[in-house]
């Protein structure tokens, strides 16, 4: 039995803890209060799991958001997937302690070649495997599609699906495939990265990001071997909602998750 399809709304949160409309991974937009939009998703739109991004925190050299994790988690009663700023095992462990079920790392865990993905490796033996997203970042460069880190300000030699292989080698659990081009465009996902990505790592959970415009894109992504969709500029800029996106993929066979219901707050 195939494993049911995700949708995953995508929060970028800027420096100053603002939600913010990313492009291209810049995301200078202010929009909103994440945690504002984090209880839409929960108590309104019936979404299953959540991303938040802290999009400057590794340009800025700080840590994790913890405070933004607490109170997210505090009003959103899903799963939470965190990324941003984690350069440390111990940094992961806060992530989670503070409410995140999952940390996604990207750039601390690439930065030094003599131990690439050590990082990853290193959270996975304290916190397993499936509390381990790496995020697989990459910029169209000729034929290849090549790795950024830095929130996308900085361009390595490592394709996307060498880094992917690698980290799934290293025990990350879960793969976060963003196009930087194709960021906050609404101009559909990168499907033939997908495809790829999908046949160098096919043992782990893939959700693909950037560029999602309408509910075919979902389906098409799905197609090409992404196992959910994160989707972020669709969802606060236009009607869709989550619901919508998976009652027209049901009907047109797809098995997707349905909602989780938050569950009422211990007293």
């Amino acid at each position: 039995m195939t494993l049911a399809k995700g949708i995953i709304p995508t929060l970028l949160v800027n420096r100053s803890g603002a939600l913010v409309k990313g492009r291209a991974f810049a995301s200078d937009r202010i929009i909103g209060n994440p945690v504002q939009q984090a209880r839409v998703y929960t108590n309104v739109r019936d979404v299953d799991e959540l991303v938040v991004l802290a999009v400057h925190a590794t340009l800025d050299g700080a840590g994790p958001n913890l405070n933004l994790i607490r109170q997210v988690s505090e009003t959103a009663f899903i799963p939470l997937v965190y990324g941003g700023g984690i350069s440390t095992v111990d940094e992961a462990s806060a992530c989670i302690r503070a409410g995140a079920e999952r940390v996604v790392v990207g750039s601390a865990p690439i930065l030094n070649p003599e131990s690439i993905g050590t990082l990853i490796s290193r959270i996975a033996e304290r916190e397993g495997s499936n509390a381990v997203t790496v995020s697989v970042d990459f910029q169209q460069v000729g034929d290849l599609r090549k790795v950024a880190v830095r929130s996308g300000t900085l361009l390595t030699s490592m394709t996307a699906e060498e880094w992917a292989r690698i980290a799934v080698q290293r025990g990350a659990g879960e793969v976060l495939l963003q196009s930087v081009d194709r960021d906050g465009t609404l101009g559909g996902y990168d499907l033939d990265a997908i495809r790829s990505v999908r046949a160098a790592v096919p043992g782990v959970r893939l959700i693909a990001s950037g560029g999602c415009a309408n509910y075919a894109d979902m389906a098409e992504a799905f197609d090409a071997g992404a196992d959910a969709c994160a989707v972020g500029a669709l969802f606060s800029f236009t009607d869709a909602t989550p619901a919508r996106a998976r009652a027209h993929l049901m009907e047109r066979g797809y098995n997707v998750r349905p909602p989780m219901r938050p569950l009422e707050k211990a007293t």
